[in-house]
């Protein structure tokens, strides 16, 4: 442990179905005596509101944008590429990919299961589109 800083500890996750590496990170941090840091007087609350939605994708290669539903300030958007495709007994093998814009290039993409969290004003901020007809992409926001 190092006083008065932060202690890193990597770790790498090799995914075999999809032949990637993902690399998480774990942050201690500690005071100068090197003992953790504990934040005072912070405050949780459990929230009172959940709104759901997915977004269906049905051609390949056409960007869909996002469904106009507001997200709180300070709230994130919960992202979940499904599972299955659209029909519910097919298996979901290809990506979905996040944008910014219909014609960004360069997408943040996700495979079956995976999930990404984004601080957004609204679901409709961004385009979502895959490489295979009829991927789903569910959202969650609790507040």
């Amino acid at each position: 442990m190092v006083a008065g800083g932060v202690q890193e500890n990597d770790s790498k996750i090799q995914n075999e179905e999809h032949d990637h590496v993902r690399t998480s990170r774990r942050v201690l941090l500690v005071d100068t005596s090197g003992d953790p840091y504990t934040a005072s007087g912070a405050t949780y609350s459990n929230k009172t509101h959940v709104t759901t939605g997915k977004i269906l994708l049905v051609t390949p290669a056409t960007p869909v944008q996002g469904t106009t539903q507001t997200v709180p300030d300070g709230i994130k958007a919960k992202f979940k590429a499904s599972e299955k495709l659209n029909d519910g007994v097919t298996d979901f093998t290809g990506k979905i990919y996040v944008k910014g814009t219909a014609l960004e290039a360069n997408a943040f993409y996700l495979f079956a299961t995976q999930e990404v969290e984004l601080l957004i004003s609204n679901i409709n901020v961004i385009w979502i589109d895959s490489d295979t007809a009829g991927a789903v992409l569910t959202w969650i926001i609790e507040y």
